[in-house]
């Protein structure tokens, strides 16, 4: 949860800043903000699916969920 507080709160003070780089050259916020939109959909292609599957209900079933992927996972991106 700090750790998302904290990107959002650089974002909202580095946002403004890329705005002015424009005045270097104008399509430099768009290259910025589109890189960062893309690299996030990235991302998200490692999300685990969960079609189909029942999600956790409870903070104990999602603790019991999360040893049961990091037990049988051999990605190492997966462990913190």
């Amino acid at each position: 949860m700090g750790l998302f507080s904290t990107s959002s709160r650089i974002g909202g003070i580095v946002a403004p800043l890329i705005l002015i780089l424009g005045e270097v050259w104008p399509s430099l916020p768009i290259l910025i903000f589109g890189s960062f939109s893309i690299a996030a959909g990235c991302l998200c292609l490692l999300l685990p699916e969960t079609k189909g599957k029942p999600l956790p209900s409870t903070a104990r079933e999602t603790k019991s969920l999360y040893r049961f992927v990091l037990r049988n996972s051999t990605s190492p991106l997966l462990h913190f």
